[in-house]
């Protein structure tokens, strides 16, 4: 995985570690990705039984199974093959072969709803403050009371366990931070533990261009937008400068061109957690985003900032 960061993605996105990565002190620190070791791989297929090499290089056990494993994904992006296509060629060297099942977008959602992929290539969109990971883990989305499957629900594996169920009860009905803290970590492990689920990578930005009669506030709280808002698009506070697109339009007919600006907004860097946005300090201010001088260039952030 971190080899398709550093080549597909010029090294631009990082390493996910966890299922809850990204929710400050709920986030199970101690839990890491595991790293692609091929030879460690095949110790453990070989535990499974997968002993035999195969003359493509792939595994078998001694009744002639092989180790195959089929992903299900959407076919919507040339680059999400690539990447799926470059996963099959590392899980050869594990003695795994990796099967592609590229589905059309909605083709794909829904085998995967109806519980019939094998493995699935997807993500997951999560809302702060804290996990809820009842939804894809407890038994009860997973099988009914018969012992049937229930179709249409997170729980995409039908992943069924009794102690998770009470972990993930803990998780739901915990009264206070500390009890949520304690409850969804050892949920997390658990996860981890079964191998539920395989990080991939996370972007921790996002890029935009835009003409430069397009214009956005320029003030502490209003930086593009709130800093909790991962879109600037979202915040809606831009507008167009009619003088400027009228200067631009007509440089652009004469063929004068404006030198380029390429500016990084990199506050959230500096703040701590969730917590800073709680205004604890009594100070009735939101939480630091370095102001732009008219310069273009970001004020570097005050050491306690920091």
């Amino acid at each position: 995985m971190q080899n398709i960061i550093d080549i597909t993605f010029r090294g631009d996105y990082q390493r996910l570690n966890s299922y809850n990565s990204g929710f400050g002190k709920f986030t199970n620190p101690y839990i890491k990705a595991r790293p692609y070791s091929p030879e460690q791989a095949r110790a453990y297929f070989a535990r499974a039984g997968y002993t035999i090499p195969c003359p493509d290089g792939i595994l078998r056990k001694p009744d002639g199974t092989r180790l195959t494993a089929a992903i299900t994904f959407p076919n919507s992006s040339p680059s999400l093959a690539s990447t799926l296509g470059k996963l099959k060629e590392d899980a050869r060297k594990c003695g795994l072969e990796i099967q592609l099942d590229p589905l059309d977008s909605t083709v794909a959602f829904r085998k995967i709803m109806e519980k019939r992929a094998q493995a699935s290539f997807m993500a997951w969109g999560f809302t702060p403050p804290h996990p809820m990971n009842e939804q894809g883990f407890h038994s009860r989305y997973a099988y009914d009371e018969r012992g049937g499957l229930i179709t249409y629900t997170n729980n995409i594996c039908a992943y069924a366990n009794k102690e998770m169920d009470k972990l993930l009860d803990a998780e739901t009905n915990a009264a206070t931070e500390d009890e949520l803290q304690k409850a969804t970590w050892k949920v997390q492990q658990k996860i981890d533990d079964e191998a539920l689920w395989v990080p991939c990578w996370t972007t921790e930005f996002i890029r935009l261009g835009y003409w430069r009669w397009v214009k956005w506030p320029n003030s502490a709280t209003t930086q593009f937008c709130h800093p909790v808002v991962f879109d600037p698009m979202e915040s809606y506070l831009y507008w167009v400068d009619n003088d400027i697109k009228k200067e631009t339009m007509e440089a652009k007919r004469e063929g004068k061109t404006f030198e380029e600006v390429d500016t990084v907004y990199d506050q959230y860097r500096y703040m701590d957690s969730i917590e800073s946005l709680d205004n604890k300090d009594g100070g009735g201010k939101l939480p630091s985003v370095p102001v732009i001088p008219e310069s273009g260039d970001p004020l570097e952030p005050s050491a306690t900032e920091k």
